[in-house]
Formats: structure tokens, sequence, C-alpha cells
């Protein structure tokens, strides 16, 4: 991937986000609270589509191979711990961090930085998980489909079905709570 497809595709992400409502501290809260929900919409909607497209593709033979991240053990437990802290605390994630910043958001450099350094500390702290046996030597694999014996395709077809399932029960949850008085339509104006 060249330097052009790559911005292409980061401003396209960065547009549906802003179009999301993901930019907005107010979102992000509200989804971690459990009170805004069009922030899990848009996630489960980008990964259904992207496991159902991906399936279709193998099924007519394009042999996209999906790569799936090792499991590392505590170490990587604590790492996502500390990831949702800090999403918590600064109301953004890499994705919006940048959003953000390029909406003219100047504070997100805090997030950025935080990127930029998770890195380094991370290389510092691993003797220490080494040490107190928080990271494995190896990596284990722990995805659904390799744990029960199941082949990759049908795996994922079913993964693919119940998030969309989701997204209905999520819709049907969203307009029934808009029914009440104060209710919020968050697919309005979007």
């Amino acid at each position: 991937m060249d330097i052009i497809t790559g911005l292409a595709i980061g401003f396209l992400f960065g547009f549906a986000l802003w179009k999301a409502g993901a930019l907005r501290y107010s979102v992000v809260i509200g989804a971690l609270l459990l009170k805004d929900m069009r922030l899990y919409g848009f996630m489960m909607t980008a990964l259904a589509t992207i496991i159902l497209s991906s399936a279709m593709l193998n099924i007519a033979g394009a042999g996209i191979e999906m790569g799936v991240k090792p499991y590392w053990g505590v170490s990587q437990i604590i790492g996502g711990v500390l990831f949702g802290v800090g999403m918590a605390v600064l109301g953004m994630c890499p994705g919006t961090c940048m959003g953000r910043f390029g909406t003219g958001k100047y504070l997100s450099i805090f997030g950025i930085l935080g990127i930029l350094s998770a890195p380094f500390i991370t290389e510092a702290i691993l003797p220490v998980t080494k040490r107190y046996s928080l990271r494995f030597e190896r990596p284990e694999k722990l995805t659904v489909y390799q744990q029960l014996g199941v082949d990759y395709l049908p795996a994922v077809i079913i993964f693919g079905l119940a998030i969309v399932i989701f997204l209905v029960g999520l819709r049907v949850v969203e307009k029934r709570k808009n029914k009440q008085p104060g209710g919020v339509k968050w697919w309005k104006g979007y």
C-alpha cells in the first residue's frame, strides 16, 4: 500500500468517525457509561461489514487470510485495562484522537503522545512482566473457532450474523427508549 492509499483510507475513516459523532467527548463517555449506543452501533456495523465481506470474498475464492493477534498472557489484560482507563480519562481512542486533532481539537496532542510513548513503555516493563510470569514466552492462539475445532469460514459467518442480530436488537432498544419522554433520537441529524 502506498502513502496516497493510506492517506485516502485514513481520511475516509476519519470522516466516518466524524459522521458517526465518535469525535465528540460526550459520545465516547456516553458509550462507556452505556448511555449513548451510537458508538457501539458504528463499531459493530464496521465489524459486521468486515467479517461478512471477507467471508463472502473467501467463498468466491479470493483467499483472504484474516490474522488473529496472539494471546500473550495476563500482561495483555493489564494493557487492555490501562487502555480503557486512558480512553475514559481522555474520552478518545487512537482513531478518534487523530480525528480530533484533525478537526482542530489540539488538546488531543496528549492522547497522541500517549499513543507514541506506549511502545517504549511496553519495552521498558517487558522484563518485569516476564519475571512475574505475566507474559508467555510464546503467544497462544485463543480464537473461538480454533478452540472448538470449527473451520474458519462457518465461524466467521455465524459471528457476523450474531453481530447483525445484535445491531437489530440495539436498534429495537433505542426505538423503545426514544418512545419514552426525553428519549434521544441518535440517528437523526447525522
